[in-house]
C-alpha cells in the first residue's frame, strides 16, 4: 500500500474505489445533520494507492471528479456524503456499494451488529 498526499488520477469507468472521511468536533446530538464539525481528512483508495487529503481546497473537489465514474465503496456512506457535501459538490450516485447497508440487507435478523468491527469478526475471524 502506498500513501500519497494528493489527488487520485482519473480512474477508469466502473473501477471500484473506496473512500472514508473524518469529521472532528461533531455535536453528538446532531451527528446525522451536517451542521457541526470540521473537516479532518478524506482518504480515497484505488487499489494499491491510498490518497490522503487533509485540507478543504481544490484537491478535495478534484478527488471526487477523479472517481465520479467509479463504483464507490464506503461504510455508512450517507454520513460521509452528507457531511462532505458541505465542502464539495457530490451529485446523487447510481454506483455505490455501502458495506453496512448491504450487510443489513443480507443478515438482518441473524446478526445484530453491522459495524466495521462486526464485519471484521465475521469475515476475518479476528477478535
Amino acid at each position: 500500500m502506498n500513501i500519497v498526499y494528493g489527488v487520485p488520477p482519473k480512474q477508469p469507468k466502473n473501477t471500484w474505489v473506496s473512500f472514508d472521511s473524518e469529521i472532528f468536533q461533531l455535536n453528538s446530538k446532531q451527528m446525522h445533520r451536517p451542521t457541526s464539525g470540521r473537516f479532518g481528512c478524506l482518504t480515497v483508495c484505488t487499489g494499491e494507492d491510498v490518497y490522503y487529503i487533509d485540507t478543504i481546497d481544490d484537491r478535495l473537489h478534484h478527488s471526487f471528479d477523479a472517481i465520479e465514474d467509479c463504483v464507490w465503496v464506503a461504510q455508512k456512506s450517507d454520513f460521509d456524503i452528507t457531511h462532505l457535501r458541505r465542502w464539495t459538490n457530490i451529485p446523487p450516485r447510481k454506483k455505490l456499494w455501502d458495506t453496512m447497508y448491504i450487510e443489513r440487507i443480507m443478515w438482518n435478523g441473524y446478526y445484530d451488529g453491522f459495524s466495521i468491527a462486526d464485519q471484521i469478526r465475521r469475515y476475518l475471524t479476528l477478535k
